[in-house]
Order: C-alpha cells, then sequence, then structure tokens
C-alpha cells in the first residue's frame, strides 16, 4: 500500500460545483484503493462478489449488499480475482435528506450495512432503478423524485439495521444532536471543541453537553476521541503510515496522548498493533 493517507474524494471531483448529487452504475474487475470523502455514499451490489476494508475491519461484498458511508469512514473494496461486481454508487450531501430520515439515521451508533434476503433485495433493487430513471431523465419534477426515492432507501436502511432496536429519543433533542454529529462527522480531524460544535446548535455549551450526554448515552469529549481513534485504528491496520503520521492525520496533537489513548481503547499501543497485523 502507499505510504501516505488514503486519498481524500471531493464532491465537485464527479459533479458540477452547484450539484450535491450524483449516480453511476459501476462495472468493477479491478479494486478501487483505499479512500474516504467530503460526501455520502450509498452502494447496492447487483452482482459479483469481492471484499470491502471499513475502516480497517474486513465485509464480504456479494448481490443484496447495502451499505451508508459518511465523511467520518474510509474503505477499499476488493473485487474477487476472474469475476466483475456491479454495483449502483450515489454519493449525496447532508442537504439532500428529509429530517426525519435524518434524525433515524444517527440517533443511534449501529452499523449501517446491511446483506438482505431475496425478497428485500427485489425491492430495493427496484427502488435503485427506479432512482437511476430519475437521474438519466429529464421529466418534470426530476430533482423531487430522486430525493423522495432517496430518502426511501435510507429509511428502509434504517429499518433493516435497527429491527431490534426500539429506542425512543426526544425529537426535537435529537435533532438538535443530529445536526452536531453531522458536523462532527466532517471536521472531527480537526482542533474541534465543546464550544465550537454547541455554536453549530445555538445552544450553550453547558446545555449542549447535558443534551448530547443523554442522547447519545457518552459526552461530547468521549465521542470525539472515540471518531479519532476508529479512524485511527483503521489506519494502522489499513495502511503503511507511520505512527506519527497516523496521530496528526486522525486529530491528536501529541503523540503521547495518542499512544495512551489507543491502548486504552485497543489493549496494545499503536506500534504493537502494527506488529500483531504485520
Amino acid at each position: 500500500m502507499n505510504k501516505r493517507e488514503p486519498t481524500r474524494l471531493l464532491m465537485h471531483d464527479f459533479t458540477k460545483s452547484t450539484a450535491s448529487f450524483h449516480m453511476a452504475l459501476h462495472v468493477l474487475k479491478d479494486s478501487v484503493p483505499m479512500h474516504w470523502h467530503d460526501f455520502y455514499e450509498l452502494s447496492y451490489i447487483l452482482e459479483g462478489e469481492g471484499t470491502q476494508f471499513l475502516n480497517g475491519v474486513e465485509e464480504p461484498l456479494k448481490q443484496g449488499g447495502l451499505m451508508l458511508l459518511t465523511p467520518a469512514d474510509f474503505h477499499e473494496v476488493k473485487v474477487k480475482p476472474g469475476t466483475t461486481l456491479r454495483k449502483f454508487n450515489v454519493i449525496f450531501s447532508h442537504e439532500l435528506l428529509d429530517e426525519k430520515v435524518k434524525l433515524l439515521l444517527f440517533r443511534n451508533f449501529f452499523e449501517k450495512s446491511v446483506q438482505l434476503g431475496e425478497a428485500e433485495a427485489e425491492w430495493m433493487e427496484a427502488d435503485f432503478q427506479r432512482l437511476w430513471r430519475e437521474y438519466q431523465g429529464q421529466a418534470e419534477g426530476r430533482m423531487l423524485g430522486m430525493e423522495y426515492t432517496l430518502n426511501r432507501i435510507l429509511l428502509d436502511l434504517f429499518r433493516y439495521c435497527s429491527r431490534l432496536n426500539r429506542h425512543e429519543a426526544h425529537q426535537g433533542r435529537s435533532a438538535v444532536i443530529h445536526h452536531a454529529l453531522v458536523f462532527m462527522q466532517h471536521h472531527f480531524r480537526e482542533a474541534l471543541t465543546l464550544e465550537q460544535v454547541a455554536a453549530q446548535t445555538n445552544l450553550s455549551a453547558n446545555y449542549f453537553s447535558e443534551c448530547f450526554r443523554k442522547v447519545t448515552g457518552i459526552t461530547f469529549q468521549q465521542h470525539l476521541l472515540d471518531m479519532r481513534l476508529q479512524f485511527a485504528h483503521a489506519l494502522m491496520t489499513s495502511s503503511q503510515m507511520n505512527v506519527t503520521e497516523v496521530c496528526l492525520t486522525s486529530g491528536f496533537n501529541t503523540l503521547n496522548h495518542f499512544e495512551r489513548s489507543f491502548k486504552r481503547k485497543y489493549g496494545r499501543t499503536p506500534r504493537s498493533m502494527r506488529v500483531f497485523i504485520s
């Protein structure tokens, strides 16, 4: 692998400067190198087999696989040798999400990927085909049709991923914290403070901190630390970046703090983790 940081893709690499949505039908015969992006990415596997490395964790890819990636995730795709992987790929900004769908998707921290059964896969493919027709067409209300279908797919993704989850959060408070979580997904590698994030919600820092803990179950600082550590762990297990590069890339200011926090969470220092997996 390349010793540099994985490639970061930007929305304007794929769309016009004013666009916030792009869809493609990918036919992959070769692997896709590790990357991450400043947008959301929704994928649905139509045919073929392969492997995805999502934040350093290996996951199988096959027909009926549905997954949502956020700006805090990075991944690599490897196609099974001798086969072709066909998949719909949708990239979009969070402005296209219905507010109520946002609340459902981000009120809990579940894995936003699922392997659908035969009947569910048939229904999901029909929705993606509809989204594809809207995207390629020029019918009146085209953008509205795409937004409607996208949000319907994401609502189904939430339902599939949280069938056993019966948690009901306070909607008003959850809406405020959702905006904060989205902001953190885009900026967690920066020198982010509680006051900066609270300002995005128009709440005082103290009240925001209290709301954040009640909705997520952990403190703001712990969630920020967890995001950085997850990102760092994935870099350590999936790239050849050295420990100092991983430390700074993941948003840590000092190597000592990074190494102590990493060992506390994963039971090994970053260096011993690299030796263990090599």
